[in-house]
């Protein structure tokens, strides 16, 4: 969620891959396959990095925000719970951010597949994705998934916007 969003929201829910079914569960038959139930937390502070700024002078060419440094901490009122403390009362698992320069995920090979995850816009239908954030505070009330390859820097499909020493470029393809 980027920054400029996040400081309107109070709360955070964690757990939750489909938006509005708690708990969320999929597969066919009976029993069906089941995550915990969501796990909400009040917001209190949001710690947005230092070198974090609008840039006001591309949101006049492009009419977004600045990307680059676009991340905060988020403290919460208590503690959450993780999957590997009681699985029975939580689904979560953290992730780590590559922090050092030989950490996984900190030099990525040209080509190779990336996940990416959110619930943001499915189409560039400015309306309807308006009405479908309004109606279910994101974009799509599913958590969506897809694959794309890392691709370099100085890749022609990335001459298009500005990737810095901090971003990676990827996808490239039309669709994706």
């Amino acid at each position: 969620m980027h920054i400029l969003i996040l400081i309107y929201f109070r709360e955070i829910v964690l757990g939750e891959t489909i938006v509005g079914e708690d708990p969320d569960c999929w597969g066919r038959g009976s029993p069906s396959k089941c995550l915990t139930g969501i796990i909400k937390r009040y917001i209190s502070k949001i710690i947005v990095h230092d070198d974090y700024s609008e840039a006001p002078n591309k949101r006049k060419f492009t009419g977004l925000p600045d990307t680059q440094n676009d991340i905060a901490l988020i403290r919460v009122d208590r503690p959450i719970p993780l999957f590997s403390e009681d699985s029975s009362l939580s689904s979560i698992i953290p992730i780590c951010l590559p922090w050092l320069e030989n950490d996984p995920g900190r030099n990525l090979a040209e080509g190779e597949l990336l996940m990416f995850t959110g619930w943001g816009r499915t189409s560039n239908d400015n309306r309807a994705e308006l009405g479908k954030l309004i109606k279910n505070r994101v974009n799509s009330k599913k958590l969506q998934q897809v694959h794309l390859p890392c691709l370099s820097k100085n890749d022609e499909k990335c001459s298009n916007v500005t990737v810095t020493d901090s971003q990676i470029c990827a996808g490239g393809e039309k669709g994706w």
